[in-house]
């Protein structure tokens, strides 16, 4: 009998799960990619890249798909069995709510167990191997967009212009370069050789046999080498819209980071609370997958669908609350501790008070004093 009953249990929740996870991802995907299609059209992105792109763009949405897709899952599997007296088959073969929640805990567990790995691991991993390419694209355009004869404008404020260029060897020779990078007058370099290499973040250009001209106070000013070597660093917030942040790292580095500057520290703050928030996440996805076992249970034939609305307004509630207290813990208003977990517990003394009352039969959703309030908001019209 368990065993029939918890592979039924698990198949039920299985099929909405998987849709809501699909279809919920599928819409942020869509969402997210729009401002990145400026950037793919102006790099001319390849169809391999195109894929590692929209790859490595999962991690994040699915830190927002698993718990409402867990939700969700378990929420539509019992309003479903309600609505089709299923359940009340079951008690009455002797089936009691407790019995039925094994399987619920079971596909909680492993879908905070999921989060939590995606957002331990997969997110920095994500995020930095979105770097990696738009840098390996940014570097990409600016060597393409050297062409031997012309003027080249890819390297922000600095013009550079090349008689000649070897394509195997990034070698220029007769090398016109002009800096803005200091103030409103430019300085201009030129020189009989140089060459181009990727260097990390930044294209280092080393240059030999030339001279440095530059105005100061009205002086001009010039200045002979035999060697000069710039580094052109490569800024991908500008170039690609992306930019090295918190979810770049993992859980040691951002601690790390937070002890750098200062756990008390608004900047350590901001750490710490991307670290915790991390760790809060999958158990926020553990809880609400939990409590959307009693919000299907309540579902009959006057109100088939108040689970899902339920599910809604408690999720959106959940990840309310999960922001402002990110905020606050942020501005130093609230320790980062205590804010990041108050809606965990919240939530978690919320879920077991309401499993208490489904076993013992009681319908009402958060007590009587609020009975008449939530029967005007949810009543069938």
């Amino acid at each position: 009998m368990p065993f029939l009953l918890y592979t039924y249990l698990f198949a039920e929740m299985a099929a909405p799960l998987v849709a809501t996870l699909i279809v919920l991802t599928g819409i942020l995907f869509l969402g997210k990619l729009v401002p990145f299609l400026n950037i793919i059209l102006q790099f001319h992105v390849g169809f391999a890249d195109f894929l590692r792109i929209c790859i490595f763009m999962l991690p994040k949405l699915l830190w927002f798909s698993f718990p409402f897709a867990a939700m969700l899952g378990v929420t539509l599997c019992f309003t479903r069995l309600s609505n089709d007296t299923e359940i009340l088959a079951l008690k009455a073969s002797g089936v009691t709510v407790n019995f039925m929640l094994p399987p619920v805990i079971v596909v909680a567990l492993s879908m905070a167990l999921l989060s939590f790995f995606n957002a331990s691991h997969l997110v920095p991993a994500g995020s930095n191997a979105m770097n990696d390419i738009f840098l390996k694209l940014a570097r990409e355009k600016i060597e393409k967009g050297i062409v031997a004869g012309e003027f080249s404008e890819n390297l922000g404020d600095i013009v550079l212009y090349t008689e000649t260029l070897d394509p195997k060897t990034n070698e220029l020779g007769g090398v016109y370069l002009s800096d803005s990078r200091e103030g409103d007058t430019p300085v201009v370099i030129m020189a009989r050789q140089g060459f181009l290499v990727p260097l990390g973040t930044m294209m280092q250009l080393t240059l030999r046999d030339g001279s440095i001209h530059r105005v100061i106070d009205e002086l001009d000013q010039t200045i002979t080498f035999q060697k000069y070597t710039l580094n052109i660093p490569l800024e991908i917030d500008k170039i690609s819209g992306l930019k090295v942040s918190r979810s770049n790292m993992t859980l040691p580095e951002l601690k790390a980071k937070a002890e750098e500057h200062g756990i008390g520290s608004k900047t350590g703050a901001l750490f710490m609370a991307e670290f915790y928030k991390r760790i809060t996440l999958p158990v926020g996805c553990f809880l609400l997958s939990l409590l959307a076992f009693p919000f299907g249970l309540l579902a009959n034939t006057e109100r088939p669908g108040i689970g899902v609305r339920l599910t809604l307004a408690v999720f959106i509630s959940y990840y309310i609350l999960t922001s402002a207290a990110e905020s606050l813990s942020a501005k130093l208003i609230v320790p980062v501790l205590p804010a990041l977990w108050f809606p965990n517990l919240l939530f978690a003394v919320l879920t077991v008070f309401l499993i208490f009352r489904a076993n013992r039969e009681e319908q009402t959703i958060i007590g009587l004093p609020f009975k008449g309030v939530f029967r005007k908001i949810f009543r069938k019209k």
